[in-house]
């Protein structure tokens, strides 16, 4: 039965073929999850250089304040 075994050989064909592409699929995803982590560590930590940043300056700020005797509230 030939008919039979074009059918099965066919099935065959688009199973491998949906495999395949939940493969790429897969692949690809963890790429993007992988540059998205790479992303969020680089955003992190310009974040916190930038608080560092900024709470340095406020601490100049407020040395220089008391030192000319100027009250910060």
């Amino acid at each position: 039965m030939p008919h039979v075994s074009i059918r099965y050989g066919f099935a065959m064909t688009i199973t491998r073929k949906a495999l395949e592409l939940v493969r790429k699929v897969r692949d690809e995803n963890d790429r993007l999850r992988k540059e998205i982590d790479r992303a969020y560590d680089s955003w992190f930590a310009e974040y916190d250089r930038s608080q560092k940043s900024q709470n340095r300056a406020w601490d100049l700020i407020v040395e220089i304040a008391e030192k000319l005797n100027i009250k910060l509230d």
